[in-house]
């Protein structure tokens, strides 16, 4: 059962997940990979990046780039469709 939903679930990702629109899943990795370069490039350039990466603070900013990235997105096109009507 498990593993139908978990194919499910790769072949809707594969799609474009929300609404069939594959920025909804490469923004929130894109800002996962960016907003932590920044942040590191500002603050530590001296470690090495992957060792900045997987310091709690940063896993944590990863996770809620990838968690909210695709949400605000959906979030503002909602809002421009919104305003355009």
């Amino acid at each position: 059962m498990k593993e139908d939903d978990l194919m499910k679930l790769w072949h809707w990702w594969l799609q474009g997940g929300i609404k069939g629109n594959k920025r909804y899943i490469i923004f929130p990795l894109s800002e996962a990979v960016a907003i932590p370069f920044g942040i590191w490039l500002l603050t530590a350039p001296e470690c090495s990046f992957l060792q900045y990466l997987v310091t709690p603070k940063m896993i944590v900013v990863v996770l809620v780039c990838l968690v909210g990235g695709g949400a605000l997105l959906n979030g503002l096109d909602r809002l421009v469709e919104t305003i355009k009507k």
